[in-house]
């Protein structure tokens, strides 16, 4: 499948079994967040921490709580489902779909295989147990949020007949684009210091264009291409 981090090593995730994993159904696949990369210095920066390698990702610790928490008493509706935790590692709300690696100025190669990380990793699952799951729950926090709502039909499309309930959470911010901004905005950090900064929308739409981000099919078939970008939100 091409999966990826964006250093080249191989992505990674977390797997919690329920206690009784053998008469449970019900899996909740969460896509981790951590912000974006939006150019090639950014990128290659990121491939040297855990948000773009699997080298250096947390190590063999359950990493988080709320819906996540293995105790039924902090959380009694998802404590007993499969619960798995996809490493984000791709930079785009694991929607990066580059072919082939991205030769950067400064020397590195650049993965930004994404989708490809959802797949292999769901493909993974699926021989784990996911494919006898009945309901399923996709969620994701921030970013991952964002490349939950983005992943969502195509990640319905792999499970199996058997899940009769696929469903959606989205802990997340509502990012939007303010494309009324102008061409650069200023934040004032002392009245002494002013720093330039880009515009939001102006930073996704170099993302996807970098990044080659894949998103849902309907959304693009109706845009123009100039404006597929959109689709991320």
């Amino acid at each position: 499948l091409g999966a990826a981090c964006l250093d080249g090593s191989r992505p990674a995730f977390w797997y919690d079994a329920p206690r009784a994993p053998g008469t449970n159904t019900s899996w909740l696949l969460y896509l981790d967040g951590g912000g974006w990369c939006y150019s090639e210095s950014e990128c290659a920066s990121r491939a040297n921490g855990p948000l773009g390698s699997s080298k250096r990702s947390r190590g063999g610790h359950w990493p988080y709580t709320g819906v996540l928490d293995r105790s039924t008493r902090i959380n009694p509706t998802f404590a007993s489902f499969h619960r798995v935790i996809f490493a984000y590692c791709d930079g785009a709300s694991f929607t990066g779909d580059l072919a082939a690696p991205l030769q950067t100025s400064s020397g590195p190669r650049l993965r930004m295989r994404g989708r490809a990380n959802i797949d292999s990793i769901v493909g993974e699952l699926l021989e784990m147990g996911l494919a006898d799951a009945e309901a399923v729950l996709l969620s994701g926090a921030s970013a991952g949020g964002l490349g939950a709502l983005a992943s969502a039909e195509r990640v319905r499309a792999m499970l199996p007949p058997s899940v009769h309930t696929f469903k959606v959470l989205l802990m997340s911010s509502w990012f939007l684009s303010d494309v009324g901004a102008p061409s650069a905005c200023h934040r004032t950090l002392n009245p002494a210091e002013t720093v330039q900064c880009r515009p939001w929308h102006e930073k996704m739409r170099a993302l996807a264009s970098l990044h080659n981000v894949s998103l849902p099919a309907a959304c693009v078939a109706a845009a123009s291409r100039a404006d597929r970008w959109r689709c991320l939100l």
